[in-house]
């Protein structure tokens, strides 16, 4: 049987359901910590469940400075593509930027 065009498969479907029935789509289970989620409160970020804030604390409680280690490692991918997007790379660049990234301080 040759497959049918995307357009015809998913004809009279509402917009955005990407052909997926509703039993198809998987529940999200908010009693459960997301490492994403979690990350998302160590940034500052509103868009996380209570047992993400849970093991958020939790992981701050044991070790201190994680939130201000993760603030800190996506102020410096911010700073990383900003260079990049300039167009002001070389591969030494890039080398560069790993070195000063992984040597301790």
């Amino acid at each position: 049987m040759p497959p049918v065009p995307y357009a015809e498969a998913t004809a009279g479907e509402p917009p955005g359901s990407a052909g997926l029935d509703p039993p198809d789509i998987p529940e999200i289970d908010t009693s459960v910590p997301h490492p994403a989620r979690v990350y998302t409160y160590f940034l500052g970020g509103t868009d996380y469940f209570e047992a993400d804030r849970i093991a958020a604390e939790a992981a701050i409680k044991t070790f201190p400075r994680t939130a201000e280690l993760a603030r800190a490692a996506r102020a410096f991918l911010r700073r990383v593509v900003r260079y990049l997007a300039a167009g002001r790379s070389t591969s030494g660049s890039l080398m560069r930027c790993w070195y000063f990234a992984t040597t301790p301080r």
